[in-house]
């Protein structure tokens, strides 16, 4: 299974944790079993929902919420799952097009105006699934429901661990330490030879390297922004093999090697692009404001050790000489 994990933004929290080591009296809610909504157990304890995929969404978390005393829910994959079904909003990361002013375009017609991904619980919420684990904790969920009808003893119990310390917003925690930034780096290549001076203009092909979802380790992206980046990495792969078979007898005005081309090409695959365009936001401003290396490594000349870049060689390439930017997205 996956769990829904404590996030820190620049505005807050989202995300889900719990408060140390937290157990519930494990129940079941679906179309057949809704008795813990009027029955909860007694003396106030915690109840742990287990609630069909299909059922699972933001106004059933609130619902829940409202109206019992929660110390997690467990989404089991089990029965047909729904039709379309997004975690995010109408308009993914519509932070940027707020800034600019521009008008929200809903393309994600499966999202929510209110989504459950940037909300903040106080409570676990789990994904379970593996097969033999849904089945195991839906017939323990049912059995407790028959032993809350007959007014007996609910033996089955859930548990859940999944602290998180930081807390306020994201300047905070890294300020002290009790969290840690988003990490990875971005990756940069040219089709041909990059000289010093980019003489040419720029062609710039990007591709998102990261997915997310309210399930982080169940955010592979494979049919979303993974396929750009193999898309991408096919099409350099393809231009470099046809660049290699020409030669100065079959290279001419219809058919260019890729250094003749009136353009230079460059692709930059990119890193944290789901969490608020992390990686271009810091390609931008490192092309805009330039970088000062600190310390040089011995070793290897060309290699800044601080800030650690392996190649300082893209810092000469200003915004300005970047003529098009083309960006590879969900083609899967």
């Amino acid at each position: 299974g996956a769990a829904c994990v404590r996030l820190l933004t620049k505005d807050g929290e989202i995300g889900c944790s719990t408060d140390g080591r937290i157990s519930g009296v494990l129940r079941l809610y679906d179309e057949a079993h809704q008795a813990v909504l009027d029955d909860p157990p007694p003396g106030g304890d915690s109840v742990a929902i287990a609630i069909p995929q299909a059922m699972f969404n933001l106004s059933a978390v609130l619902m829940l919420e409202s109206r019992l005393k929660l110390s997690g829910i467990l989404v089991l994959n089990s029965g047909p799952e729904p039709e379309s079904d997004s975690a995010d909003e109408l308009t993914p990361q519509s932070l940027m097009a707020k800034l600019r002013g521009q008008e929200l375009l809903p393309w994600n017609p499966a999202g929510q105006a209110d989504a459950i991904r940037y909300r903040r619980f106080g409570f676990a919420i789990v994904n379970v699934d593996e097969g033999s684990a849904t089945g195991a904790v839906y017939d323990r969920a049912r059995q407790n429901e028959d032993w809350a009808r007959a007014n007996t003893f609910q033996a089955f119990m859930a548990e859940f661990n999944y602290p998180m310390y930081a807390k306020q917003d994201s300047i905070a925690c890294l300020s002290r330490a009790t969290c840690l930034p988003v990490g990875g780096f971005s990756v940069w290549t040219t089709l041909d030879r990059l000289n010093a001076t980019f003489e040419r203009p720029v062609v710039l092909a990007t591709a998102m390297m990261d997915a997310s979802a309210l399930f982080h380790d169940q955010a592979v992206g494979a049919a979303s922004y993974q396929s750009g980046v193999a898309s991408l990495l096919g099409t350099v792969q393809a231009l470099n093999a046809f660049n290699d078979s020409l030669n100065d007898s079959t290279s001419g005005p219809e058919c260019q090697r890729i250094d003749q081309l009136e353009k230079q090409i460059m692709a930059a695959f990119l890193q944290g692009e789901q969490f608020g365009y992390v990686g271009s936001r810091r390609l931008a401003k490192d092309l805009f404001e330039g970088i000062n290396c600190e310390k040089w490594s011995h070793l290897y000349p060309a290699l800044c050790v601080k800030p650690y870049k392996p190649s300082m060689l893209f810092a000469k390439l200003n915004l300005t000489r970047i003529s098009n930017i083309i960006e590879i997205g969900e083609v899967g």
